[in-house]
């Protein structure tokens, strides 16, 4: 008995091998075992299939958008149109940015002659030639509209900054 119910199940273990090589397909089962079917992976050239569905396809369809949100970086590439479109695409531009150098004299504040400074911008400074003993980065000490602004460094330094004005 033991013998013919062994050959029976490999028979039916032999039988679904089979089909799935036939079909190029792999058995794809449940976790109860109750239901089997064909299942086919997508390959990057074609989409796969489970129980002759098909899966892994992407097919554009039609929408209609009423809000347009983004977050992060974004990019929009092309025209925004449609019938009742209110919404407009507005492009962000950064604030002007003027740059220089300045060279620091280790001992008193340096006058840096620059007309784009206004008493709202944020002067911003980074190093760019070592100099003497280089402490901490310099410090805006005046601002004249229009005119420049006077930067100190730490004692000893005379080192080569560049700097950024923004407004």
């Amino acid at each position: 008995m033991k013998s013919r119910i062994l050959t029976v199940a490999a028979a039916l273990l032999l039988g679904f091998a089979t089909l799935a090589y036939a079909g190029n397909t792999v058995l794809f089962s449940s976790k109860s075992g109750d239901v089997v079917f064909p299942f086919t992976p997508p390959t990057p050239s074609a989409p796969g299939t489970i129980d002759n569905m098909t899966i892994g396809a992407t097919t554009p369809k039609p929408a209609t958008v009423t809000t347009l949100h983004a977050t992060g970086t974004s990019e929009l590439d092309g025209a925004v149109s449609g019938a009742g479109f209110t919404s407009a695409v507005q492009a962000i531009s950064a604030p002007p940015i003027t740059v220089g150098t300045v060279t620091l004299n280790g001992a008193t504040p340096v006058t840096v002659a620059n007309a784009a400074v206004d008493a709202g911008s944020l002067v911003i400074f980074t190093l760019k030639t070592v100099g003497g003993t280089v402490g901490a980065y310099p410090a805006i000490q005046t601002i004249t509209p229009a005119t420049g602004f006077t930067v100190a460094g730490t004692a000893l330094d005379t080192s080569v900054y560049n700097y950024a004005i923004l407004k």
